[in-house]
């Protein structure tokens, strides 16, 4: 299992050392920058794929 608050806070935080605004973020993953903001929250549960 993994912890949902850990993951979602690290996505904004590699996000913004890397620069990379949610714009561009929901254009490179293809999904709505509702949604990213959403998961930065820890609101959403994440579906991961490897």
């Amino acid at each position: 299992m993994y912890n949902r608050k850990v993951i979602c806070s690290r996505i904004r935080k590699i996000r913004n050392e890397k620069g990379i605004s949610q714009v561009r973020l929901a254009e490179l993953t293809s999904v709505s920058t509702n949604y990213i903001g959403i998961v930065e929250r820890g609101k959403s549960q994440l579906q991961l794929m490897f």
